[in-house]
């Protein structure tokens, strides 16, 4: 899937972004998207969530981090297209073993460090609306703002069972 995606558009696209397909809302476009990535200064980004799955054991591995939202969330990730195209092989050549789930592996290679990726924990690209996590956004506003690090972020996930219409305005 998505390595061949990669492999087959990287010269026409300078970027990739993917996301879960079935619960995501986007709240910003690509003019938005971009200058919130290219500001990581990392060629690969991931959403970040407050939750530690599929492995809590891996807690301690993370790095520290200021924000709740400190874990790996494989709802959404994004990259150049030339990191995408070494990471987006090496993902599906895991895979292939079906071995663990996609956000199992992805954190394994995160963990790694093998690849340069970089979590958005301030939640800029991506909001998990998982848990807790709608207590942490201010709908008052024109467009849901996060509490904790005053964020505007550009996606919601539902994040497999949380409710998307709270943040539908």
């Amino acid at each position: 899937g998505q390595a061949r995606f990669v492999r087959e558009n990287a010269d026409k696209y300078s970027h990739f972004l993917f996301t879960d397909s079935y619960d995501i809302v986007f709240a910003a476009g690509w003019e938005e998207i971009l200058p919130k990535f290219e500001a990581f200064n990392s060629p690969i980004v991931f959403g970040a969530e407050c939750y530690c799955w599929p492995d809590q054991a891996q807690m301690p591995l993370y790095p520290p981090s200021p924000h709740r939202c400190k874990y790996l969330n494989a709802g959404m990730w994004m990259a150049t297209a030339e990191a995408a195209i070494p990471f987006t092989q090496e993902l599906a050549e895991i895979a292939a073993r079906r071995e663990k789930c996609d956000q199992g592996i992805v954190t394994d290679m995160f963990l790694s460090k093998k690849h340069p990726i970089v979590l958005d924990t301030a939640c800029s690209l991506l909001f998990c609306m998982n848990m807790d996590s709608p207590h942490f956004l201010d709908l008052t506003g024109a467009r849901p703002k996060t509490t904790d690090t005053g964020e505007e972020p550009c996606m919601f996930h539902g994040n497999g069972a949380s409710d998307l219409r709270a943040i539908c305005w």
